[in-house]
């Protein structure tokens, strides 16, 4: 638990750990004003409670692309201007400010781009997709096509495999307390449009336009640089194909 900080002291002098990966955060959109202040009490105060508990600890804070808000270049650098909008992202902005204050010359940033991969929950869009059409697949007469509900499918968005994304934070570790008050850019470096991922994740299926998980995005195209990551020696392993198809194939298992 995070917000305890009693216990973060008691399993740091414990283990006395060399690193401290901190990925704990609320990500899912509020919906009441309980969710809110749990957003702001995980992401902001329970990184408080890690930094100030950690140590001697080389601390890596998973924190988000949404720190940049709308880019003003692309692709967005590490050196961009945090102006992102909107409770979660500025939590994220909190919590590195914190991090960073609190954990001075052992703090290493990580700004994952968007994630996919096998057992991801179905609350993001591209988990939702293939879980619909796995799923549709097993229900829905032979000759009628699967309908889905999506969001603005123009969109372009950086995705990168889980897989490769913690390959990625095992590079950091490994760069040790010498990438300290750095942030770190965790990205394919590649942006893809969502119609053609659409079709990936639901091949054969209807897109019926909504305002759904996109609604109120009008940021037209993400990608992220990732230089700073592929100087410590990583390299993207999985293309999105066989990511999406890995999703498809956990799905469908879980679903037999």
């Amino acid at each position: 638990n995070v917000l305890d900080s009693l216990a973060i002291e008691k399993h740091v002098s414990e283990f006395m750990p060399d690193t401290i990966i901190h990925l704990a955060a609320v990500t899912s959109r509020p919906e009441t004003k309980a969710d809110e202040l749990r957003i702001q009490e995980v992401n902001v105060v329970g990184a408080s409670n890690v930094a100030r508990c950690s140590g001697d600890s080389h601390i890596i804070l998973a924190s988000t692309c949404h720190v940049y808000g709308v880019p003003s270049c692309l692709p967005i650098s590490e050196g961009h201007p945090l102006q992102g909008h909107g409770l979660y992202a500025r939590s994220k902005i909190l919590a590195e400010e914190a991090v960073l204050e609190l954990a001075h010359n052992r703090t290493t940033i990580l700004r994952l781009f968007n994630l996919l991969g096998p057992s991801q929950s179905r609350e993001f869009a591209l988990a939702g997709w293939c879980w619909s059409s796995c799923e549709g697949e097993m229900q829905a007469p032979l000759d009628s096509a699967l309908q889905l509900l999506v969001g603005d499918l123009s969109l372009e968005r950086d995705y990168l495999d889980v897989r490769d994304a913690v390959d990625g934070i095992g590079r950091v570790v490994e760069g040790g307390i010498e990438l300290a008050n750095q942030a770190i850019n965790v990205c394919s470096g590649e942006a893809r449009r969502l119609e053609e991922l659409f079709s990936l994740c639901a091949p054969g299926a209807v897109p019926v336009m909504v305002d759904d998980r996109l609604i109120g995005n009008d940021v037209k195209k993400i990608v992220g640089c990732n230089e700073a990551l592929r100087s410590l020696g990583w390299r993207q392993r999985r293309s999105l194909e066989s990511s999406i198809s890995d999703m498809r194939s956990w799905i469908g298992a879980h679903l037999s």
